[in-house]
């Protein structure tokens, strides 16, 4: 048995006894290292490195091995000591125990120690979970307000529960936070529980938070929203694992089924929809009977979102079944877009309508709902809500000021250009000093978390000063994430660079491509990062996958190719940009088209152009790209390519007529990878 515990725990064992052990030991290693003879920096950096290897496989000895050759001058030093009570507080986590005195002493040292720290924040967050677990809502509540970060939904939900214990309203964010699309866990399921117990959160309230979870296919939620509405949790487990042989046995039953039958038909009938939407479609025209209109209702918005998803013809038609469903905004954009491809602009309204306070006041609903009262006449009302986001320098807001008969410029520098002075003060921040040294270290998320922290206060000049200065030594994803944080004073030189250009000129001659649409593809692949590679693998400045680049290397005839030459910037645009020319010519010549080529296949763009209904302008096409990922994609490409058209040609340009018209048009396969 004990072999199978994790290194920390069968060195220290699995009780409190031993998490004191572990504490022992960690501060007789930190006295330890103090003594230590000097190392070098290189043998510094291994040992950080080996130590955050540690602390990430809950290796307890040999985190604090490494941590002594790990000098206290060390830059990143403060993360080996992050990486300590990170893991005192998981130890005494897994073992259910509360946290005692001599740990919370060294939390709260250190949290004071590094106020205004990246680190100290991250601390801070990891002591309030294990306090909100323990039901200490009074230091709990003393940290919350301190608290910079503010993104986990689990804090949140115990900020909630430490509201309702002392005697507070439980808070609109607590509150919000019930709505994550993600796992509900421990924090907003205990959350979820008292509200319950309370009779805040009544059965109606519980079901439709349920229906929620379907919608985004949260298993575990459901397990845990199941059980609040009484049901079996035996009956729910099989509703999930084998749906076919619930909905069989309801079907079968006699007489009408009981509301909890109901719901656990509900679950079944949902698990199926994903994978197979036609069929999904036929059980629920066979036993709609078995259910009340608004659980019909419910599950035909599954259905026509599912069918939406794979482009499917019969989307629209399940959703004209579906107009009132009770769904949130998740299931709701799928009801807009299947509306949007068939012109059905009354339909786009009332939908649009029915989405959440925030979600309707979005720049991508905004302008749609503006489309679509313009389509049915009410241009005075269109008018008033392109005015609303005309001056946003995105996507939506671009094409809003376009239909008011604004074209996209590039806007004038009309700043003064940061003093040495400035950028100095910008360096000496302390943040920016560790994200260098992370870069360093090739730990480039780490580094962009501490730049982040280090920039999220600064005003309009210091963050064009900190934009400036990356620039300066390269850091083009740095510069421009920087440059657009901006509110008041712009800097689109900052926010569109141009670097590469001596290289990317000529082979945009030659593959007759617009430089325009090059850059802004390479911006936003790879932010100008030629080491950059994706998760999936893809690789350098244009992010060509391993395949894709064999593929390219027998096309050109390249001898000796490995993928290692992709990091290459001269291979990789030279690779990149003749693939971008087969796709751009494969797809009609559409830079939209070969841009979602380019992200998802040019295989996927075929088969979506081949399933519209009748020719749609490019920016309709765009919003009804099924994949999330290649549909944002696609939008900053060709907005990206508006700009540096405005920069290069130095003339107003459209993105309308950039993002052209799509044909409904059925060209086949394609070899093309």
């Amino acid at each position: 048995m004990n072999d199978r515990l994790p290194p920390a725990r069968r060195r220290f064992g699995s009780g409190l006894r031993g998490r004191l052990l572990a504490l022992t030991l960690s501060a007789a290693a930190s006295a330890a290292a103090c003594a230590a003879p000097p190392v070098s920096e290189a043998a510094a950096d291994e040992a950080f490195k080996e130590a955050l290897r540690a602390s990430q496989r809950d290796d307890a000895v040999a985190l604090e091995s490494h941590a002594r050759n790990v000098p206290r001058d060390y830059l990143l030093r403060d993360y080996v000591d992050y990486w300590r009570l990170r893991q005192a507080m998981r130890a005494l986590d897994e073992d259910d125990q509360a946290p005692d005195a001599a740990l919370a002493g060294r939390v709260e040292t250190f949290i004071a120690d590094h106020a205004g720290e990246l680190t100290g924040d991250l601390v801070r967050r990891q002591w309030m979970l294990m306090l909100g677990k323990h039901e200490r809502w009074t230091d709990f509540l003393r940290h919350l307000p301190a608290w910079e970060r503010r993104f986990d939904e689990r804090v949140f939900c115990y900020a909630g529960l430490a509201n309702i214990h002392t005697g507070r309203p439980v808070g609109e964010q607590a509150m919000h936070a019930l709505q994550t699309d993600r796992d509900l866990g421990e924090s907003c399921g205990a959350l979820m529980r008292a509200l319950v117990g309370l009779g805040t959160l009544d059965a109606r309230a519980v079901r439709s938070r349920l229906w929620h979870a379907l919608e985004v296919r949260d298993w575990k939620s459901v397990r845990l929203l199941g059980s609040l509405l009484g049901l079996p949790e035996a009956a729910v487990e099989q509703a999930l694992e084998r749906p076919l042989r619930t909905i069989a046995e309801l079907d079968a039953g006699p007489g009408p089924l009981t509301e909890p039958e109901r719901d656990l038909l509900v679950v079944a009938l949902n698990r199926r929809v994903g994978p197979e939407p036609l069929q999904s479609a036929q059980r629920l025209e066979e036993l709609g009977r078995l259910l009340l209109a608004p659980e019909r209702s419910f599950l035909w918005a599954q259905v026509a979102a599912s069918a939406m998803r794979d482009m499917l013809p019969e989307a629209y038609g399940y959703m004209k079944r579906a107009s009132a469903a009770p769904v949130g905004d998740t299931t709701r954009r799928w009801l807009i877009r299947a509306a949007m491809r068939e012109r059905d602009w009354p339909r786009v309204l009332d939908q649009i309508a029915r989405l959440s306070s925030g979600e309707q006041a979005s720049a991508t609903w905004t302008y749609w709902r503006a489309r679509a009262l313009e389509a049915v006449g009410a241009r005075y009302g269109a008018t008033a809500l392109y005015e609303r986001i005309a001056t946003r320098h995105d996507f939506y807001g671009e094409l809003a000021a376009e239909a008011l008969g604004r074209p996209i410029t590039a806007p004038p520098r009309t700043i003064r250009p940061p003093s040495t002075d400035e950028m100095a003060a910008v360096r000496q921040l302390p943040g920016v000093g560790r994200a260098l040294k992370f870069y360093e270290l090739d730990m480039d998320y780490r580094g962009n978390r501490e730049w982040n922290f280090a920039v999220r206060s600064l005003d309009d000049r210091q963050l064009l000063a900190a934009a400036t200065w990356a620039c300066q030594r390269g850091l083009f994803e740095r510069c421009i994430s920087t440059a657009e944080r901006t509110r008041g004073q712009h800097d689109f030189a900052l926010r569109f660079l141009r670097p590469f250009e001596q290289d990317l000129a000529p082979l945009a001659t030659e593959r007759g491509l617009d430089l325009a649409w090059i850059y802004g593809l390479i911006r936003q692949e790879s932010r100008f990062r030629s080491d950059a590679r994706s998760v999936a693998g893809a690789r350098g400045l244009m992010q060509i996958m391993p395949a894709t680049g064999k593929w390219i290397a027998g096309r050109l005839g390249v001898r000796g190719y490995s993928t290692r030459q992709l990091y290459e910037p001269d291979t990789n645009l030279r690779f990149g940009t003749y693939y971008l020319k087969v796709v751009h010519e494969d797809l009609l010549r559409s830079p939209l088209l070969a841009s979602a080529a380019y992200n998802a296949g040019p295989r996927r763009a075929r088969q979506w152009m081949a399933s519209l209904p009748a020719d749609a302008d490019g920016a309709l096409f765009a919003e009804i790209i099924p994949f999330s990922q290649t549909r944002a994609y696609v939008k900053k490409v060709l907005l990206n390519t508006a700009y540096y058209r405005a920069i290069l040609d130095r003339e107003p340009q459209s993105l309308s007529a950039l993002l052209g018209t799509v044909p409904a048009l059925d060209i086949g396969d394609t070899d093309i990878p």
